[in-house]
């Protein structure tokens, strides 16, 4: 009498060969893998949530976009080894742009942004006082004086 599984072992054991074949070259190209992280803050470091986090490899353009979570975080992974332009962008906010970043096989990139608020520019006014004001006596210069014994005694 034979047994059931003995006209399956066969299959089965081919089956998991192919699966081990697979699983290894998925997970030979993750060691390769780029992954570029980070936190966008505004100028008081507080966290921009929902800002957008783009990777551009430059050889190709491929583009990759991811968004900020609640703490400002961000993660962009499985990317090619190579030259990227990263920028951050959101909405009340300049565009921040970190250009010519190499990476090579394996790296995880830590890259975080301050972004500055959009169309604020910094302005200097200067304001003279009162025309009315007293001037400053340049006619007369006291430069010393005598302290007599009695002022002396009598300082608190």
């Amino acid at each position: 009498m034979k047994s059931v599984f003995g006209r399956f072992t066969p299959v089965v054991f081919v089956l998991c060969l192919v699966l081990f074949a697979f699983t290894n070259a998925n997970f030979a190209q993750s060691l390769d893998a780029v992954t570029i992280s980070g936190r966008v803050a505004d100028s008081n470091n507080a966290p921009v949530v929902g800002a957008s986090v783009t990777a551009t490899l430059v050889t190709t353009g491929v583009e990759r976009t991811v968004v900020t979570d609640d703490e400002g975080r961000y993660r962009i992974v499985e990317l090619q080894p190579g030259t990227y332009t990263v920028k951050s962008t959101s909405q009340g906010f300049g565009i921040q742009t970190k250009a010519d970043l190499v990476t090579i096989s394996g790296q995880n990139l830590q890259l975080d942004f301050a972004l500055a608020p959009a169309g604020v520019t910094a302005e200097q006014t200067v304001t003279i006082g009162d025309e009315d004001a007293p001037a400053i006596d340049t006619t007369r210069t006291v430069v010393g004086g005598t302290v007599t014994e009695r002022e002396i005694e009598e300082l608190p």
